[in-house]
Order: C-alpha cells, then sequence, then structure tokens
C-alpha cells in the first residue's frame, strides 16, 4: 500500500465517523470518504504536518458540500427527514461502537442546525477538537465557532 492509503486507512474509523455524524447517513458518509480519498492521493505529504488535523480538515469541507447539496434535495421531500441507523453486527465489539456513536436522536436533533452549526458541535463535542481547529477547518474565526 501506499503512503497515502496507509495514512487514510488508519484514520478511516475516525474520518468516517465525522462524516457520519455530520451527515446522518452511512451511503452518504462513504461517498464523502472516497471523494476525500482521491483529493488526499494528490497531496504532497511532506508538506503536511499534521496528518489526522488535515484529514479531519478534508473529510469535514466534504460532508459539508453534501450536506449542503443533501439539504437542497430535501426541500423537494415530503414528510419529516429521519437520519439513516447505522447498522451494526452482533459483535460485542460493536457495543462499545455503539456506546460512543450519536443516538437517532441525537441525529434528529443534530438536524436542526444548519451545516456549520452542526459541523461546530460535532467536532467540538464528539471529537474534542480545540475550537481554533474547528475555526481553521471552517474558514471561520475563532469567535464565530
Amino acid at each position: 500500500m501506499s503512503e497515502h492509503a496507509d495514512r487514510f486507512t488508519h484514520l478511516r474509523p475516525l474520518l468516517f465517523t465525522i462524516a457520519y455524524e455530520i451527515l446522518g447517513s452511512a451511503t452518504e458518509s462513504d461517498d464523502v470518504l472516497q471523494e476525500s480519498y482521491l483529493r488526499w492521493a494528490e497531496v504532497d505529504l511532506p508538506a503536511v504536518t499534521d496528518t489526522k488535523a488535515y484529514l479531519a480538515r478534508l473529510v469535514t469541507r466534504q460532508a459539508l458540500n453534501a450536506l449542503r447539496a443533501q439539504s437542497r434535495r430535501r426541500e423537494d421531500y415530503v414528510g419529516p427527514w429521519l437520519p439513516e441507523p447505522l447498522l451494526t453486527d452482533a459483535d460485542p465489539s460493536a457495543d462499545v461502537v455503539l456506546a460512543e456513536s450519536v443516538s437517532m436522536a441525537m441525529l434528529v436533533v443534530l438536524e436542526t442546525l444548519t451545516p456549520d452549526e452542526r459541523a461546530v458541535f460535532v467536532l467540538r463535542e464528539v471529537f474534542g477538537f480545540e475550537h481554533e481547529e474547528i475555526a481553521a477547518t471552517l474558514g471561520k474565526s475563532t469567535a464565530a465557532v
């Protein structure tokens, strides 16, 4: 595997979770990860000082773009939108993952936030990113996040 693939694969669970918490859809999250990997594969690795921060920023931006496109598509949908449940195996370790993930009710609440507000909440409250990192990711001032 290439160095790009190694780094991306190592962080894939985190990246998927970021995308899923923002989008509420496993399918759309996978699409975001594929698009993010294609962009990541073009990056000059020696220029990247923090792979985790770089990839989290890349996936967050891709997820926000997908969420904005998704919300435009939902304007035509009749009825309440509910997030897609994340299906898990009966594997006991899945209980740990399930315990750490945001509940269906939280996803419904997150749906009331704007895309940027949702990203700020997920990155800060779920993943513990600092406000400065979130501001840089969203291209906003620290005071705005």
